[in-house]
């Protein structure tokens, strides 16, 4: 919807739009301050604004010699978001793109004071080291330096990444080959050893060759031998099989020894107090309590 409105204002370049537009640009470059738009998007509508209209009959309507409204448009997007290009790709764009804005601004021939101001403190916070050309001979000349320089370097890269894979290509099969012919030829040894191995077994046993799974059932009988072997050993070792259950049910069953002089002493005890008991009760199961002793004299 932005980018809608910002080219219809390029389209009509009415003047009393011009508030509005500078709020679309300002609206723009929030929106990429919080991400919500990539820096392409911010880019393509920077070199719409210069090019727009350009070329055509309704130049000088759309963008007349002595306009300078579109300058401040850019002035105003850089100065919400520019700061943000200072690094990687998306330095280098926007150095390129200064470029073209100074011959843009250089075509504009002699510009007001408040957007010349405006311009210098623009350079000064986003490209401070910049050189501020004084003619468009001079932009055109630093636009064919940059154009040759990145040709150079995008050849270069190019030709980098060529050779790094014409390298990787050769290891990796030279690798492969060994790697595949040496884990061929370790497996025709020991296919080879394997099968004099049980050719002597076999001979030396029967007298004959015998199949390969009856070598395969006596190496699984010798793993189970050991196996068996090892198990009685941790039995010989732990006093027998099952001993420690065994340690453990002798524990729990095990009974405290008891005094035969108290063992006595208590039954003895026990049956005073049960007589005891059965001589309070009558025949007919009413309760006889003792007669209460006389009073003293």
């Amino acid at each position: 919807m932005v980018l809608e409105e910002i080219r219809v204002g390029l389209e009509l370049n009415d003047y009393g739009m011009q508030q509005r537009r500078i709020a679309h640009m300002r609206f723009l470059g929030e929106l990429y301050n919080y991400e919500l738009v990539d820096s392409s998007v911010i880019f393509d509508t920077l070199y719409l604004i210069l090019v727009f209209g350009h070329g055509t009959s309704e130049q000088d309507v759309l963008d007349p010699p002595e306009d300078c409204f579109r300058i401040r448009m850019v002035i105003t997007l850089l100065e919400t978001c520019g700061h943000y290009f200072d690094r990687g790709s998306s330095k280098r764009k926007l150095d390129r793109f200064l470029i073209h804005f100074q011959r843009y601004i250089l075509n504009k021939g002699v510009l007001p004071l408040d957007i010349e101001f405006d311009l210098q403190d623009l350079f000064a916070e986003l490209r401070p080291n910049m050189t501020r050309y004084a003619s468009i001979e001079e932009v055109n000349a630093a636009l064919v330096d940059l154009e040759e320089h990145e040709r150079i370097v995008t050849s270069e890269k190019t030709n980098n990444e060529k050779h790094s894979e014409t390298e990787k290509i050769p290891s990796r099969t030279t690798s492969g080959m060994s790697a595949n012919g040496q884990s061929l030829s370790n497996g025709i040894e020991e296919n080879g050893l394997h099968e004099e191995i049980v050719e002597t077994e076999s001979d030396s046993e029967n007298g004959t060759i015998e199949h390969v799974a009856h070598d395969d059932d006596e190496e699984t009988d010798d793993w189970n031998r050991d196996d068996r072997c090892d198990t009685e050993d941790e039995s010989d070792e732990g006093n027998g099989p099952g001993s420690d259950e065994e340690d453990k049910v002798h524990v729990r069953s095990k009974v405290a020894e008891v005094d035969p002089l108290e063992e006595a002493e208590f039954e003895r005890e026990l049956r005073a107090l049960m007589q005891a008991s059965i001589g309070l009760w009558s025949a007919d199961g009413s309760l006889c309590l003792p007669s209460p002793p006389p009073p003293p004299l």
